[in-house]
């Protein structure tokens, strides 16, 4: 199978570089070892860049000549071992593409293309709906010597997966949209920010947080009826939006600083509220401990600036007016769920992955209710470290139960307030 547009990595790679070489770990936990040469080319390979462009580069780093059929030859190896994908816009959302599986399997046995017997594979992934194994399949087919019916299963194929770059991903409750496909934006971004990332920059940093305290302390937080205005609150929700991007782009910017690559980043809606991702798996492979806890950091000290800007403006903005309103809303969501809540170790957020990485306990949450599990049961737990997952276990159920408690105080007080 040709590429249809320039290849791209998959975006749940982690590539881990040793020397000149790389070892890159595919999802499905093969690891393959690049020599310098096949790691020196896959670094050229951004998303954007077509073939001709690639083997341009290379050439000019190699002084040889480097073809981009020979390129194709790599890449479509690398494909066939689930390094690259066909689709141009990348899997962000894969029950979006597992649901087109069931329609691509109809229309080539109505087109006489699709034979089990002379195609188990490919049959298989299209009935489990595993769109990367179908893309791995119909490559696989399309090799050296393929045939006509082969040629036309494969675009087939990548015609069914194919995404514009820029398409919203829809599912239940969430519409998000991508900002970044390809590192060319995150790395002007990162150059213009490199200061943050020096001693003076991360202290000038620090303190202009620490300064919201003397804002604070000489603010008077306005009246219930001066937040709840159709003002206050639709710029409490732009305010909010803003939060959510800056402490996503703080993720991955650091993750880029120490060299990690994020190959998606993006911006959505979940339930009306405003909602940010960025792929981080590139720093799992961080031999550092605590360039991993500082990727995790860094998202709640961009909501911290993003707080001490807020505070700064509730401060100086005119008694009961719009801006107070939206800074009193913004001041008191960020800091209780992008604070808060955020570094909790208790729910799958920034503070939980920081302690699975303090306690080098991978899978940290199942394998902690797999323990509670089994000591319920009876059972022996068969972890080593079950006394440490036990208690983080019970901690975080008595959390949970807590949570929900005062939620239905809350409620229940908010409904007796309603009635009387």
């Amino acid at each position: 199978m040709r590429f249809a547009g320039p290849p791209r990595l998959r975006d749940d790679l982690v590539i881990r570089p040793e020397g000149g070489a790389a070892r890159v770990f595919t999802p499905t936990g093969e690891a393959l070892v690049l020599d310098e040469g096949q790691w020196t080319i896959l670094q050229e390979v951004d998303g954007a860049r077509p073939l001709a462009e690639i083997a341009a580069r290379v050439s000019e780093r190699f002084e040889e000549e480097v073809t981009p059929e020979a390129l194709e030859a790599l890449f479509g190896e690398l494909r066939a071992r689930g390094v690259f994908t066909v689709l141009s816009g990348g899997v962000q959302e894969p029950a979006r593409f597992r649901r087109r599986c069931p329609a691509l399997a109809r229309r080539l046995r109505r087109r006489g293309l699709l034979d089990p017997s002379r195609d188990p594979e490919l049959s298989r992934a299209l009935e489990r709906g595993d769109p990367e194994a179908v893309i791995r399949s119909a490559a696989a087919l399309a090799g050296p010597g393929a045939d006509a019916r082969a040629r036309q299963i494969a675009s087939e194929v990548e015609a069914a997966f194919s995404v514009p770059p820029w398409a919203p991903e829809l599912s239940f409750g969430r519409v998000t949209f991508p900002l970044l496909r390809h590192p060319r934006h995150l790395e002007a971004l990162h150059r213009a920010l490199r200061p943050l990332f020096t001693l003076p920059g991360a202290a000038a940093l620090a303190a202009f947080v620490a300064s919201a305290a003397w804002p604070l302390s000489r603010w008077t937080p306005p009246a219930v009826r001066e937040v709840l205005t159709p003002g206050a609150l639709a710029l409490s929700w732009l305010a909010a939006a803003l939060a959510v991007v800056v402490h996503e782009y703080a993720h991955a910017l650091t993750c880029r600083h120490f060299g990690g690559r994020v190959p998606s980043l993006g911006v959505g809606l979940l339930f009306g509220l405003p909602m940010a991702y960025s792929d981080l798996t590139a720093s799992h492979a961080f031999p550092e401990r605590w360039k991993r806890i500082a990727v995790l950091l860094a998202g709640s000290a961009g909501t911290a600036a993003v707080l001490a800007a807020a505070a700064w403006c509730a401060y100086l903005a005119p008694p009961g007016g719009v801006l107070a309103g939206a800074m009193a809303v913004t001041l008191t969501w960020q800091a209780l769920f992008g604070l808060v809540v955020n570094l909790l170790p208790f729910v799958k957020l920034d503070g939980y992955f920081i302690l699975a990485e303090l306690l080098s306990i991978d899978h940290l949450w199942d394998r902690s209710f797999r323990v509670l599990r089994a000591r319920l049961a009876g059972r022996p737990p068969e972890d080593e470290r079950w006394r440490a997952l036990l208690a983080y276990a019970l901690c975080t159920v008595l959390f949970l139960a807590a949570a929900a408690a005062l939620c239905a105080t809350l409620i229940a007080r908010g409904l007796r307030s309603a009635a009387g």
